[in-house]
């Protein structure tokens, strides 16, 4: 089962932001869980997807393209996450119940 705590998460896409976008990494100091993908950070389209897709391998979740939108700052990126993890380990636990 994953443990992970919302400020860890928020961190982590931080430094997923500048290793798979053009924003820089002194950026990361004043980036934080309001910041928002578009109008803050300037992230296009194609470089939030590959955000996307690494939250998905870091973390081992699937974020539903139909809830792409819902998605526009960090925090909610991190809120979305961990209740993905949550959901993760709930199933997890079922399965080790019902064995």
């Amino acid at each position: 089962m994953q443990k992970h705590n919302l400020t860890e998460i928020i961190e982590n896409i931080k430094t997923i932001i500048t290793d798979h976008t053009d924003v820089a990494e002194e950026n990361t100091k004043t980036m934080t869980a309001e910041s928002h993908f578009v109008n803050d950070l300037g992230i296009r389209s194609l470089d939030f997807i590959s955000v996307i897709f690494q939250v998905e391998k870091d973390y081992h979740v699937d974020i539903a393209e139909k809830d792409y939108e819902k998605l526009a700052t960090i925090g909610e990126l991190a809120e979305y996450t961990a209740k993905q993890i949550e959901l993760l380990n709930l199933t997890e636990f079922c399965q080790t119940v019902q064995e």
